[in-house]
């Protein structure tokens, strides 16, 4: 049953078309004005060329009913004459749905409000066509060429645009909802006020497009160009632009909350008033670029680039910044409460104000920074060197953080006295610095005894003592063979002054440490300076274990992993290794 459309009596203003240049009526009718004299055949054809015109004028403008097929043969006929048609009939209701156009040159055509659901247009040029309002879903436009089409308001639905050309294109207002733009060419653009939802721009060149105040949802632009984009505005929560290109990018209210964007290269951009929260961007390339009133809250940022770039009121609380380098960025009032720069190289940066609460410096890696001022509150300095840091003497410290023995080491004890204390440092490991930076052999000669399956935490703590002057024999099992007990370590804890017993699980059977407990007890208990690794000792029914429980202080080191307790426990070691 062929459709039919009829044309209402309201008149709405149309936009000017665009101008055919492929018509020849216009050079027709030029050669025909410049001509002045016609031979009597000429004239009658003339006359009857025009009586005809005149009546399918006529007809166009009296007809108000039009079968699909009228309608597409006018469209195939000429698309001045069918621009004019809708211009003319501007409430006709127009239904090519499910329409195949092949090889047809509908450029300039005027498709607003036109129902396209289901239409092929195959290699069609539709350079300049007016889509406004018009209803494309489920519509194939592979590679074809729309530069300067306007689609303001469109409805675009599980639509195929790959690899078009879709240069300086009017997007404005449109909803747009699953559409493959991957490959496409969009440069300059606008996007504006778009409605989109679960989209791909997989490598599409967005050059200078403008996404002002779109809503851009679940949207794949995987390896996107988005050189000099515009996005303001725009809500674009969980897109993934993995890969894309951003540099001088202008974005302003965006909104990235749990994006996908890693390995962005958002190089010399301007980031403002800009939510990354939650967002999942490894390795992005912020080199000279100015974020300000901008929010990292709980992002993944590993190693990201922040090269000569500047921070205004930036927020990167509970960021993860994972070995990322941080090289004279110059920032204002920004939070790095709990983010995470673990394995980062902070170099030439000033933290002055910064706040620092909770934030981790593990294995970071720092260079003439300056630290003037900075707030910090439960903040890690794990295996840190301090050395090359500035300005500690004068943090501002509202609770105690934590440094760890590794962090004393690396910075060889050279770190503001001030800041050991705010911090929580135990006094006895600060005293100990002072010991050991006076070169002050404050300690009695220790010999370790200890079950082989302890060796890595004593090794640690063999270390740990030696830094503070501590001269220790430690007990080799390469020395025990068998039933063969060495004389060399009989000897060593009769002339060591002190004898450190590890107590654990491990220990508390040791038929070997049994042996060399024997041996130190008959220098009497005040030789013995034993820790416990375990709780499991407690509940030992070995009598030596019991009766060392019952005569000496046993030192605890059962959290050792935690480098806070770890430190309280070896000052109390230490100050009981101490000479009189």
């Amino acid at each position: 049953m062929m459709r039919e459309y009829k044309t209402h009596t309201e008149v709405e203003r149309w936009q000017e078309p665009a101008q055919d240049t492929r018509n020849s009526s216009s050079v027709t009718r030029s050669t025909v004005q410049a001509k002045t004299t016609w031979t009597q055949e000429e004239q009658l054809l003339r006359d009857r060329e025009t009586r005809t015109s005149r009546v399918t004028r006529s007809t166009v403008q009296a007809k108000t009913t039009w079968t699909q097929e009228e309608l597409l043969e006018q469209l195939a006929n000429n698309v001045q004459e069918w621009n004019n048609l809708r211009r003319l009939h501007p409430q006709m209701e127009v239904d090519f749905s499910g329409v195949t156009f092949d090889r047809q040159d509908l450029r300039g055509a005027e498709f607003s409000g036109v129902n396209l659901c289901g239409v092929k247009f195959k290699r069609c040029p539709l350079d300049g066509a007016n889509f406004h309002k018009a209803r494309l879903d489920k519509v194939n436009m592979t590679g074809a060429s729309m530069s300067g089409a306007n689609f303001s308001e469109a409805e675009i639905k599980n639509t195929q645009m790959r690899g078009a050309n879709l240069n300086k294109v009017n997007m404005q207002g449109a909803r747009i909802d699953n559409v493959d733009f991957s490959e496409s060419v969009m440069r300059e653009t606008t996007l504006s006020e778009t409605d989109q939802r679960k989209n791909q721009y997989d490598e599409t060149n967005l050059a200078g497009a403008n996404f002002t105040n779109a809503e851009v949802r679940r949207t794949t632009m995987i390896d996107a160009n988005l050189d000099g984009v515009i996005i303001t505005g725009t809500n674009m929560r969980k897109v993934d632009l993995t890969g894309a290109t951003m540099p001088g990018a202008e974005i302003n209210q965006v909104n990235f909350i749990e994006a996908r964007l890693g390995k962005i290269a958002m190089n010399r951009a301007t980031v403002k008033e800009t939510s990354f929260r939650g967002a999942d961007m490894p390795e992005v390339d912020f080199s000279n670029t100015t974020l300000q009133d901008t929010k990292f809250v709980g992002a993944n940022m590993d190693k990201t680039k922040f090269i000569n770039t500047t921070l205004h009121n930036v927020d990167f609380s509970e960021a993860i910044m994972k070995n990322s380098d941080l090289t004279e960025i110059i920032h204002k009032k920004t939070k790095l409460n709990g983010a995470d720069l673990s394995g980062a190289r902070v170099t030439d940066v000033k933290f002055a104000g910064t706040e620092l609460e909770q934030t981790i410096f593990d294995k970071t890696t720092f260079n003439r920074a300056d630290f003037h001022r900075a707030i910090v509150k439960g903040t890690r300095f794990i295996h840190v060197d301090l050395r090359n840091v500035s300005g500690l003497e004068t943090v501002i410290h509202h609770g105690h953080s934590i440094i760890d023995i590794d962090t004393l080491i690396l910075s060889e004890g050279n770190i503001a006295k001030s800041f050991l204390e705010q911090t929580g440092v135990p006094e006895k490991i600060i005293t100990a610095l002072s010991l050991r930076a006076e070169q002050n052999n404050a300690y009695k000669t220790c010999f370790i005894s200890y079950s082989s399956k302890d060796a890595l935490f004593v090794r640690s703590l063999r270390d740990h003592l030696a830094f503070f002057g501590v001269d220790i024999w430690r007990d080799q099992e390469s020395l025990k063979n068998g039933n063969y007990f060495s004389n060399e370590i009989t000897k060593a804890i009769h002339s060591s002054e002190k004898f450190l017993l590890v107590l654990s699980k491990y220990s508390a059977h040791s038929r070997w440490v049994k042996k060399e407990v024997e041996i130190a007890a008959r220098k009497g208990p005040e030789v013995f300076s034993p820790i416990r690794l375990d709780a499991f000792t407690k509940m030992s029914q070995n009598a030596w274990v019991k009766d060392i429980q019952s005569t000496v202080h046993i030192g605890n080191f059962t959290q050792y992993r935690r480098p806070d307790t770890y430190l309280e426990a070896l000052g109390h070691l230490l100050w009981s290794l101490k000479g009189v």
